[in-house]
């Protein structure tokens, strides 16, 4: 993928994240300096793209953020099961890849952009490798905590 078309879509991206997290969350994330991700305990949702393109979303924040985002989604009532979670995560990430993804297709009608239902890990030591993408990362601060995104697509042989 060319670098200014794979630019545009990183701005799409964030463009998602940002609007997502205002009107569901009612919270704004402001992009910051690069963090380390050092987290005890990491909660990531991956969401493929596929189509003329292939690729793939991936969000990460600490299980603190992730615990708040849910609680906010279930609107402050307490989660049901603690895997309560990974569901409303799983439904952020999902909202986000497919504002992204709608607006991908807005821009470049002749690429057809798709997503993958999304999947959700958990764990310590968390680390995800992605072989032959190429990506960009972003990082985001807000009073829910911190997220990390990176979106990559496969290279161009």
């Amino acid at each position: 993928m060319d670098q200014e078309k794979f630019q545009e879509i990183l701005l799409i991206t964030k463009k998602a994240f940002e609007e997502v997290s205002m009107e569901l969350l009612e919270t704004e994330f402001i992009p910051c300096q690069r963090f380390i991700c050092d987290y005890p305990y990491k909660v990531a949702i991956i969401i493929g793209i596929t189509g003329s393109s292939t690729g793939r979303l991936y969000l990460e924040c600490n299980l603190e953020t992730a615990v708040k985002v849910a609680l906010t989604m279930n609107f402050g009532e307490r989660l049901d099961e603690p895997n309560d979670v990974y569901t409303y995560l799983a439904e952020f990430g999902n909202m986000i890849g497919g504002r992204a993804t709608t607006y991908m297709t807005e821009k470049y009608q002749k690429n057809e952009f798709r997503l993958s239902p999304p999947a959700i890990f958990s764990g310590k030591g968390l680390e995800t490798l992605s072989p032959n993408i190429q990506s960009r990362m972003v990082y985001y601060s807000g009073r829910l905590g911190r997220f990390f995104i990176d979106i990559g697509f496969e290279e161009e042989n």
